[in-house]
């Protein structure tokens, strides 16, 4: 394979990897990565192991390399984890994956094509597996008896007739051996204790077929136990049974009868059918991973391989959760596997070469070596074999070395004639050649940076390509363009509020272009330019219920209510700004920096903590140490770990001799929060204390007067925490929980307790205020962005109220021994909702729970759910904030489109808390005619599935409910006025002025006006959606690599990219270059292009000179108070024009470096 050899970034890899340097490769499509891969195994003959994303790419990917290297590619396929009988579940897996191992241990160079969910599975070490090899020659000598011993320990099963692989037979002097790596069974006929003869034969009829002169044996199975590791592993799981029967809620007899035979089978030396299960049992140098037999390893999209390993490593634990249950497995089995972390840790040693197309970071390791190497699609031809021909003398002419791989024979004839017919020089090695080749490749690449093109089959005849699936990635971005809807309100800050029209294609002077229409006041309309697209943000403002008032163009209305705006924003900064002063200059207590007790508390924290939980407990602590109170928000997603944190900065003032009071909106969430404090704080000695409606009068005095003397160190509660009585020795931190439960009396108490004391407040979704002040950096915000690993997302349908729906979900819930929330708002009808669902599940224990019943009857009843006593709860919204039950993974609403979307998706957020996948139904009452806020909130719902929601969910709040403002309701007219996302901005600016920082004056917008078509056209994207969508990103471009991504996307998604979409993208890139040249715009005509600067002085002497002196009699300028320069167009404008703004860019880089 000489295709690759001349390529210089090729020749820069095959070098790395010859020195062992770990590095990036990015630019290759994936078609060019066969070719790339054998032809680096053939140079470099070394072993590989290449890492795809699951098992049908790897195996894809192996066939494919096979093809161009015969015998050197396999594929190495993951194990079944089964608890049960793990016996023929694989057989020609196992083979592929034992004859792999066994090559290897040979020290036979392979390439070997894997997933990460093949890294999984725990297997001999290197050195285990070849310690185990064994060979069978007729020199050999011994006793038949030894050999069968042998191939027991290597977990070859005794049969009577030998049919798969790993069986083997004794009938007298012969044995029979299906050795695990072969494709044939062997006969080996002694004569006393000599080998006469081995032959292979056949399974089918048993006959011998061929005399050969020797046998390798290696292993039956993927991990080998010595008999002192046996019984290592028996003995554990003898303990681990032991404890297991003790356990309630699993299938006890079954638990017993399984393990009991196992540990018979381990201590008696019986053949063992699923020794895996043994697994957990072993030490750490007992077992490998499939990468100890590799030295170089190639990985696709690492970032992509960790997450596809979280996502198995779910998946796992919830089959190990549900086997559990069964009595099918225990607590240990969950060890059978390598851990996502415990597998980049092996990887993280060898020598990793990431391949990707797009050049991105990652934290997962750090290349030596970052290589970019250009491979681009092949042209297509569909068959259209003059318009081939015509290709391939362009290529021939520049000088392309061309291979062409036909594999089908009579096709090859057929292209070699016309070749002929044209006289092209075929069979040369030179550039400007052709070669035929036979073997097949799966698509042609072009390698530009060494003139190599490579056509396939594909190309030149059409042959029908897999479809690729495309990943449904949830956008981040949560206000969208792609959320524009005609009829949707916009805000265009030179022109103020319209409403969005549609967009329309107009021909100007015979260019055609798509622009945004605008309908204003008076009957005005706009065209606004689609690469103008982020210029207008979507208006939020007076909620979804109340239209704005239209801009008039042809008025000075719109600068008039900016420039009010402004003034009040500048009025409401002083104060702000005043209040914060007041803040800073209070003396409030520096806690101490962590001491050994806070480590420890913190360690003894049973979970991992996810990166974020620890950077933002950083910012706490840091806040905490500063003398100044401390005034921050932790916005995380529903069970995201808040309350651990919460917990940590608590004891952190405890610490300090401080007390600290944790604030809740409901009795249940202090009793949830009390039992949590109770167990993380049972070896510190902390005093926690709770205070609300479920205690009695008498006991509410003792805690307070217990309190008051300092004998309480946390206290829990309600707003009982807040009234005037309750007094503290020495309070040092206030945790306020779901802040926006409180109403406008309790919030005037919090803020009259928070003046000297810090103050830490959680939220999942922060309500308007809070997320205002969070964004315009008032209050400082932390966030947590990850679910802790055992979470999964909730299925959520919203649905009319199906009964039949309803009681098959409440049923299948219960099936699998869970519980249900079936919130239901109307107290007074809660009876007969009560006789619904009983009569949906006969039998089922259901209990009601609402806000208007006694403390004590809600108590019991919240007890008894809570201890698994009840099965569904019937009640109302009082489970919305902090109720914790890992056992609920079912949720109905009844009347949801009567909710909140907070309120909605707070009560999601209950489920889907422990290791099983949640499902919510979100339902209406049949025949309901829904307000279309209804609709837009329950599939606001519904669309954020994905966790980290929160945040999103808070911005969509904004647009149905209302931007409310920073300080009460008396200035939401001027949000009204201009939109929230200019409040924002103004808002900043005001706060920078007042504080006198200095205002980065805004760059002016960038214009280009060049005559080429650029618009996306209908044929290409119809959906207006995705249209709009794609037009964002485009305006939105701000680099090459942006530029090259946005193509690559939109190749994927909506094949090959037209001119006109190719020149809208070349103009936003335009804009990139345009910008940091310092011009303001770009005009062109037939022959010309004018850059204009803004003023005189942009207009830099030493640049005028620079490009005389380069380009001379090709440029003109203009040097007026606008001045500009003009250069002639030679042969494409937007070629011309980012040519001649690359060469200004370089220019003044180097005047930058001269000056400096």
């Amino acid at each position: 394979m000489k295709e690759l050899k001349e390529v210089l970034p090729y020749q820069e890899l095959r070098e790395g990897i010859q020195k062992k340097q770990s590095i990036h490769l990015h630019g290759l499509i994936p078609e060019a990565y066969p070719l790339l891969l054998a032809s680096l195994f053939e140079e470099t003959r070394e072993n590989f192991l290449v890492l795809t994303e699951n098992e049908r790419s790897a195996k894809k990917l192996a066939e494919a390399v096979n093809l161009l290297i015969p015998g050197k590619a396999y594929w190495y396929s993951a194990q079944s984890m089964n608890f049960y009988n793990l016996r023929s579940l694989d057989d020609e897996g196992r083979h592929l994956r034992l004859k792999t191992l066994m090559d290897l241990a040979k020290k036979r160079t392979r390439i070997v094509f894997s997933s990460i969910r093949a890294l999984r599975n725990k297997i001999s070490t290197k050195k285990a597996f070849q310690k185990e090899c064994f060979r069978l020659d007729l020199d050999f000598e011994g006793e038949i008896e030894e050999i069968s011993k042998k191939l027991l320990f290597l977990r070859y099963r005794p049969v009577q007739r030998v049919e798969a692989v790993g069986d083997f037979s004794v009938r007298g002097g012969i044995l029979d051996i299906f050795p695990a790596h072969e494709e044939l069974p062997v006969r080996i006929e002694f004569f006393d204790t000599q080998i006469d003869s081995i032959r292979k034969f056949s399974v089918e009829d048993q006959r011998s077929l061929e005399n050969i002169q020797e046998v390798s044996i290696g292993p039956a199975t993927e991990i080998i136990f010595s008999a002192e590791e046996l019984a290592e592993a028996g003995k554990g799981l003898s303990q681990d049974l032991s404890q297991g029967l003790k356990k309630i809620g699993v299938d006890l007899n079954r638990l017993k009868d399984k393990f009991s035979n196992l540990i018979d089978a381990v201590n008696t030396g019986n053949y063992l059918e699923n020794t895996e299960l043994l697994l957990p049992y072993l030490k750490a140098e007992s077992y490998g991973i499939l990468t100890d037999y590799f030295e170089i390893v190639f990985t696709m999209n690492l970032d992509n391989l960790y997450t596809m390993a979280q996502g198995e490593e779910r998946a796992f634990m919830e089959d190990v959760s549900y086997q559990m249950e069964k009595g099918e497995a225990m607590d240990s089995h969950q060890r059978m596997v390598f851990s996502t972390e415990e597998i980049f840790g092996h990887l993280r040693k060898k020598t990793l070469v990431n391949l990707e197309l797009l050049m991105k970071p990652t934290k997962l390791f750090t290349p030596e070596k970052s290589i970019y190497f250009q491979g681009i699609e092949a042209e297509k031809f569909h068959r259209k074999l003059d318009l081939f021909l015509e290709r391939i003398e362009a290529y021939v002419k520049e000088k392309y070395k061309i291979y062409l791989y036909i594999g089908d024979s009579r096709r090859q004839e057929t292209i070699l004639k016309l070749l002929q017919e044209k006289n092209f020089p075929i069979f040369g090695q030179e550039k400007g050649s052709i070669s035929l080749c036979s073997e097949n490749l799966s698509g042609g690449v072009i390698f530009p940076q060494g003139k190599v093109v490579i056509f396939t089959m594909q190309e030149i005849f059409g042959r029908s390509k897999e479809q690729k699936p495309v990943s449904k990635k949830k956008k981040d971005n949560f206000l969208r363009a792609e959320d524009l809807k005609p009829g949707d309100f916009v805000v265009h800050e030179s022109y103020g509020i319209g409403r969005f029209e549609n967009v329309v294609q107009e021909e100007r002077q015979g260019i055609r272009k798509d622009y945004l229409l605008i309908a204003y006041g008076s009957g005005d309309r706009l065209y606004i330019p689609t690469d103008q697209l982020n210029l207008i943000q979507k208006y939020i403002g007076a909620g979804a219920d109340k239209e704005p008032k239209l801009s008039r163009l042809s008025t000075a209305e719109w600068t008039k209510t900016k420039r009010r705006a402004k003034k009040i924003l500048e009025e409401i900064a002083e104060d702000l700004v005043r209040l914060y002063a007041k803040r800073e200059t209070v003396q409030g207590f520096a806690f101490s920096p962590d001491d050994a007790w806070q480590r420890e508390f913190e360690d003894s924290f049973p979970y991992e903590e996810t990166p974020s939980q620890l950077e933002s407990l950083e910012e706490i602590k840091k806040d905490m140490e500063a003398p100044k109170p401390m005034d921050r928000v932790l916005c995380g997603d529903v069970g995201y770990g808040k309350t651990e944190v919460a917990l940590r900065a608590a004891f952190k003032a405890i610490l300090d001799g401080k007390q600290v009071a944790f604030l809740v909106p409901t009795t249940i969430l202090a009793e949830q929060h009390y039992r949590t404090a109770l167990e993380r704080f049972a070896k510190q000695g902390v005093e926690v204390e709770m205070l609300s409606r479920f205690r009695t009068p008498s006991k509410q005095k003792e805690i307070m007067k217990r309190a008051q003397e300092g004998q309480v160190d946390l206290i829990i509660g309600t707003h009982r925490l807040l009234s005037k009585d309750m007094k503290y020795k020495d309070l040092g931190l206030l945790i306020i929980d779901e802040e926006q439960r409180f109403g406008v009396r309790h919030k005037e108490k919090i803020k009259s307790v928070q003046e000297k004391v810090d103050v830490l407040t959680l939220s999942a979704t922060p309500i308007p205020r809070t997320l205002q002040m969070g964004l315009v950096g008032i209050r400082d915000m932390s966030y947590l962005t990850e679910p802790p690993g055992e979470r999964f997302p909730v299925t959520t349908y919203v649905t009319e109220f199906h009964e039949n729906l309803i009681a098959q979900a409440l049923r299948r819930e219960l099936d699998r021994k869970g519980q249900v929330y079936f919130v239901y708002n109307n107290v007074a009808q809660m009876e007969k909702m009560y006789q619904r669902i009983y009569a949906m599940v006969p039998g089922a224990k259901i209990a009601i729970g609402h806000g208007q019943m006694s403390e004590r009857e809600l108590e019991k009843v919240m007890r008894s759910f809570v201890d698994g006593e009840i099965d569904i709860l019937l009640c109302s919204t009082i489970i919305e904030t902090g109720m914790d039950i890992h056992n609920v993974n079912t949720l109905v609403i009844y009347e949801a489109d009567r909710m909140g979307l907070s309120q909605l998706y707070q009560l999601k957020g209950r489920i889907g808390r422990g290791n099983r996948a949640g499902y919510a139904y979100f339902t209406y009452p049949e025949g309901k005619v829904l307000t279309e806020i209804a609709q837009k909130r329950l599939l606001a719902i519904r669309d954020f599935t994905a966790f980290g929601s929160g945040f999103k969910i808070a911005m969509r709040d904004l647009e149905l409910r209302g931007a409310g403002n920073l300080l009460g309701e008396s200035q939401s007219g001027h949000i009204e006025a201009i939109g929230y996302e200019l409040y924002v901005k103004y808002m900043e600016q005001a706060l920078k002025k007042v504080k006198g920082e200095e205002i980065v004056p805004e760059e002016k917008e960038f214009t280009v006006e060049l005559a080429v078509d650029a618009y996306i056209p209908t044929e290409y994207i119809s959906d207006m959606d995705q249209k709009l969508e794609m037009y964002k990103k485009i305006a939105d471009i701000g680099s090459v690599e942006d530029k090259e991504r946005l193509y690559e996307e939109m190749t994927d998604r909506f094949s090959e990219v037209p001119s006109c979409v190719v020149n809208l993208m070349e103009i936003a890139y335009l804009k990139v270059l345009g910008k940091e040249a310092g011009f303001t715009s770009i005009k062109g005509n037939r022959d010309t292009l004018t850059f204009h600067w803004d003023t005189i002085e942009a207009c830099k002497p030493l640049m005028v000179a620079e490009l005389n002196h380069i380009l001379k009699d090709k440029i003109h300028f203009a040097l007026t108070q606008k001045p500009s320069v003009q250069i002639k167009i030679n042969k494409n404008a937007l070629n011309t024009a980012s040519d001649f703004l690359g060469l200004v860019n370089r220019i003044k880089s180097g005047i930058m470096k001269k000056n400096s």
